[in-house]
């Protein structure tokens, strides 16, 4: 078995990486992440190419408030997922916690 290891600076580029398209995706809708994670690898695949890949969980709450918001419209989550997904190879899942 072959293993990937990431230097920390590496993971915390994804992990800004992440943050950023969150953030960008949910500002216009008076939104913003609450809670930003990486957990740990999974397989997953992308195009033809299986690969063993992060998952990033986010959580999501009106601005100027800090209670989240229950759920966000599929389009906008379905949108966050592929542009991360699409954007850093490192990232192969993504969550959104309710």
């Amino acid at each position: 078995m072959i293993k990937t290891v990431m230097k920390e600076s590496e993971l915390d580029t994804v992990f800004d990486n992440v943050t950023y398209i969150i953030t960008e995706e949910l500002k216009p809708f008076g939104l913003s992440p609450t809670h930003i994670e990486l957990l740990g690898r999974n397989a997953g695949v992308k195009g033809d190419n299986g690969l063993r890949g992060w998952t990033a969980s986010f959580s999501a709450a009106r601005l100027h408030e800090k209670s989240s918001v229950p759920g966000l419209q599929w389009d906008l989550l379905k949108k966050i997922q592929q542009r991360i997904v699409g954007e850093i190879q490192e990232i192969t899942r993504v969550l959104y916690e309710i």
